[in-house]
């Protein structure tokens, strides 16, 4: 999750991406960069990552992504879970859901993410 770029930077926006994070119960979202490192230590031989990245660079790729991102923090069932756990208020995840739609209508908006993937090869038996 740290190799998000956001365009333009929003308070809220990133106050989204904690309460999202912290929802995750297991798992570590930051795992990509340490991929190599795990499978080696694992014992897998030849180990090779490679990065791929996405972006929402044209208008319709910027609104999509706001249209997704808002959704989710107005989801009545996360909505739910999240003030359950503690995390936020419906008030809050309203104004990061706004902060969202209001993101994909700004001119230069855009965003990109890269996305880690690493295979390994068992040593012979």
């Amino acid at each position: 999750w740290d190799s998000r770029l956001l365009h333009p930077e929003d308070p809220l926006l990133e106050r989204g991406d904690r309460i999202r994070e912290a929802v995750r119960t297991t798992g570590d979202v930051r795992i990509g960069r340490r991929l190599r490192e795990l499978l080696t230590a694992a014992g897998f031989e030849r180990v090779e990552l490679t990065v791929s990245g996405t972006a929402a660079g044209t208008p319709e790729a910027v609104a999509g992504a706001g249209a997704f991102e808002g959704s989710w923090f107005e989801a009545p069932a996360v909505v739910a879970h999240v003030t359950e756990l503690g995390l936020s208020e419906p008030d809050e995840m309203a104004a990061i859901a706004r902060a969202w739609r209001r993101w994909s209508t700004e001119p230069g908006a855009c965003s990109a993410s890269t996305w880690f993937t690493a295979v390994g090869w068992a040593p012979p038996a």
